[in-house]
């Protein structure tokens, strides 16, 4: 299949000449451009997420903006213009709904730089910025929605169109970025006629804030140094370069008193780069002095715990604690000048434990020293201390399953006079802001949270899945809180201090599964798909049910009106039992075999293929599904040999021939067009043919025009009402009904083509003499009534 796909490459060029001219005067700084196309990807109608087309563009880092350029592409002018639908999403597979479907409970659907637009299949140009995107992998899900219902026959000129979206991707990427550490204090020049400067530098993984001090700022003019407010300003972001227009940490040193310029960063994202910008004010200073200042950076992070007992949750005196425990955890913080907070202590990360046969099944679990599985993590959860760990989703290896967090809470293990309640906060990148604070509720607003408590039994369990999720690591944080029991019967919930030794209990995972806990309910099966490299799991819905986890039922059908699907696409098969019983009387005994293993077939293979609730499937699906189609195909070859008059043994080679030569053309392609027209078309040639030399033999017409008139031209009518129907007017609304038309018009066609028998006193009648002319054309009589009822 041939696309204009130089159109793309052109518009490369184009898209990349305008960006670099317009990087240069829209930013400061010194930029480079990396420009990207991906060819043409061929698209199929949307029925699920297992028909959309996956593609991936990686976003270099400090790139200050993005351009997409996507184009949509048809094979042909004569194609009807389509809407395409391209979702993109950085760091996982975008989770769609171009159907307003709904999705199973406890489903959280919020990701990261969701982004949706559409473009028409008319070759025109859509393109898309992002200024300072994410770095790193983007995806972009491309969706061709449905357009009219009608199931097409293969091969025909009407369903021939093939669509395609074809992309360009500019990236524009700052150079001149300084990279500093947080451990030193750094010393800063604005020089003459320089705007701003871009630094980046590494957040250590146990900081959840920090602040960035500037001291010592002096100007300098025409050799005098005078100190005053500090004329710059300063923007803070994480894994982005800064907005100042938008960054929500940033400060104007300006309105500051004099040497107490800072700002405060909560939640950075940990081990990615984040950014500081400091940007010359415009005020009443001249651009042609130059501005000196220092940089210093104070972290506050939790303290590294190898594992917490009773007695470490709860001293009861300092002799008690670890000192070795102690003594490493200071010693990282001096090393990396982090402030450690005694309320929050960093787990170690959760270890991987997958089955290595099988795709999407990864619980995240402490690490063992027994080496032993265990999918659950049971901690004791301090009311005065924040719990925090970390496990990592990796991209193809899980990034196509479903997340699921789960957390639940023992009540028996908390004190008889009081109710538990434990929070967990799950965030990708980030530890949350509020860490060090002993409170709940735990804030968690840039997260997923679940809670539980003891109050009443429904309570103390809680999950949520994650479809499709973000590649990074994710840390969870655990808060606990007490409440008394006295007081919450009385209507007033009273927290207080945890008894000692009577700490909650709490158990959470982590996990990886394919669909919803490997399941789509009980209308669909999981299984997974493959778009390019992209692997993921997806549910195939029946019986019009749809959704995520197959849980949409507003479109499905009842089961009333699935039970009458069954029924009248197999018992409609019972059509062929009078073509079988008139064969069988007229001598046509090959022909009544095929009518009968037509029959049979036809009607398991619709019992087997209609329904999800009433199946009933005796062999393969695979087989019935080619014996239904065979046995269609070669009705039609032995009826119209039946039809022709020939010698017995042209006849039979042509019977072994045709079902030959169709076991091949089905088993090769069973749905093309050209495996029935081919011996439609050669079985009505040899019928033709026979009937002329009949003509040329006899000197008059052969049949005669009575059975034009009475028997051949309803049969005709028939098996086309048939061959249109089935072609052309069935849609996935109406196949039950058009289909078992189908299945009885062409039945009841072969009533009336089926010719009289050809054999008397066990003779074959190749050439008939006149007596027997006389016979068939007594036989041939609209008024026989023997014929018209068999």
């Amino acid at each position: 299949m041939m696309y204009p796909v130089f159109v793309g490459l052109t518009s490369a060029i184009v898209v990349f000449a305008a960006l670099a001219t317009d990087a240069i005067s829209k930013f400061g700084g010194v930029y480079e451009s990396d420009v990207y196309w991906h060819p043409p990807l061929e698209l199929v109608e949307y029925k699920s997420y297992r028909s959309v087309r996956l593609l991936e563009y990686v976003i270099p880092e400090e790139s200050a903006e993005a351009w997409w350029d996507f184009q949509a592409l048809s094979t042909t002018e004569n194609c009807g213009v389509r809407e395409i639908i391209i979702y993109m999403q950085h760091g996982g597979y975008p989770v769609i709904n171009p159907y307003n479907e709904s999705f199973p409970e406890n489903f959280y659907l919020g990701r990261t730089m969701m982004r949706k637009l559409t473009l028409k299949t008319d070759n025109s140009s859509a393109p898309f910025v992002i200024t300072n995107p994410l770095p790193g992998s983007w995806f972009a899900t491309v969706v061709l929605p449905k357009g009219k219902s009608r199931i097409g026959q293969k091969g025909l000129s009407r369903s021939s169109c093939t669509y395609a979206v074809s992309a360009t991707v500019v990236s524009t990427i700052r150079k001149d970025i300084e990279e500093i550490s947080l451990s030193d204090q750094h010393h800063v020049t604005l020089k003459s006629g320089q705007s701003d400067s871009v630094f980046r530098y590494l957040v250590p993984t146990d900081v959840h804030h920090y602040q960035v001090n500037v001291m010592n700022c002096t100007l300098s003019n025409n050799d005098s140094v005078e100190v005053i407010l500090c004329p710059v300003s300063f923007s803070v972001s994480s894994q982005v370069l800064p907005d100042s227009d938008r960054s929500s940490s940033k400060v104007d040193c300006e309105t500051q008193p004099a040497g107490h310029c800072s700002v405060g960063v909560a939640s950075p994202a940990v081990n990615k780069w984040s950014y500081l910008q400091v940007t010359r004010s415009q005020g009443n200073f001249s651009e042609s002095s130059e501005v000196s200042f220092s940089l210093e950076f104070t972290m506050h992070g939790c303290q590294f715990f190898v594992g917490m007992t009773v007695a470490q949750a709860y001293p009861l005196k300092k002799k008690h604690r670890s000192p070795r425990a102690d003594s490493m955890v200071y010693h990282y913080s001096q090393m990396n000048k982090v402030v450690p907070s005694s309320e929050c202590h960093l787990l170690p990360s959760l270890g991987r434990l997958s089955m290595v046969k099988k795709d999407f099944t990864t619980a995240f679990v402490f690490p063992s020293p027994y080496l032993l599985p265990m999918p659950m993590n049971e901690r004791i959860i301090p009311d005065k201390k924040t719990l925090v760990t970390s496990f990592e989703v990796k991209k193809l290896i899980d990034s196509g399953g479903t997340l699921k967090l789960l957390l639940k809470t023992d009540p028996s293990k908390v004190d008889s006079t009081q109710y538990a309640a434990v929070t967990m906060c799950t965030q990708k990148d980030h530890l949350p802001a509020s860490v060090s604070n002993g409170s709940l509720p735990l804030d968690c607003s840039q997260g997923i949270r679940l809670s539980v408590n003891t109050t009443l039994p429904n309570n103390t369990y809680a999950s949520v899945y994650v479809p499709y999720p973000e590649t990074g690591t994710w840390f969870i944080t655990l808060k606990s809180q007490c409440i008394n029991k006295v007081a919450y019967t009385k209507g007033s919930t009273q927290y207080e201090a945890c008894k000692h030794g009577r700490a909650p209990r709490a158990e959470f995972s982590a996990s990886v599964g394919q669909c919803v806990q490997g399941e789509c309910g009980a209308h669909g099966t999981c299984r997974e798909y493959i778009s390019g490299v992209y692997v993921f799991s997806t549910c195939n819905c029946e019986g019009g049910w749809r959704g995520y986890g197959c849980t949409d039922g507003s479109q499905a059908d009842t089961m009333s009106q699935e039970l009458m699907s069954v029924l009248l696409l197999s018992l409609s098969n019972l059509f062929f039992i009078p073509a079988i019983v008139l064969a069988i009387y007229r001598w046509y005994y090959i022909e009544a075999l095929v009518y009968a293993f037509t029959m049979f077939f036809s009607t398991f293979y619709h019992a087997c293929d209609t329904s999800s609730v009433y199946t009933f499937c005796m062999m393969d699906y695979n087989v019935l599904s080619y014996c239904d189609f065979y046995g269609s195909i070669l009705s039609f070859w032995v009826t119209l040999l039946a039809m022709a008059r020939l010698p017995s043994k042209m006849r039979s080679f042509l019977h072994m021939a045709g079902a030959l030569g169709l076991a091949l053309g089905v088993e090769y392609d069973r749905h093309g067009l050209w495996v029935f027209v081919a011996p439609a078309a050669c079985g009505i040639v040899v019928m033709a043919i026979s009937w002329v030399r009949m003509c040329c033999k006899r000197h008059s017409l052969f049949p005669s025009w009575k059975r034009y008139l009475c028997f051949l031209l309803p049969g005709v009518i028939c098996a086309a009402i048939g061959l249109v129907i089935f072609a052309f007017v069935e849609t996935e609304q109406n196949y039950k009904f058009t289909h078992s038309i189908w299945h009885a018009v062409i039945a009841v066609s072969i009533i009336f083509l089926l010719p009289p028998r050809q054999k008397q006193k066990g003779i074959i009648l190749d050439v008939p003499s006149e007596r027997d002319t006389v016979n068939l054309l007594q036989t041939d009589q609209c008024s026989s009534s023997h014929d018209l009822l068999l």
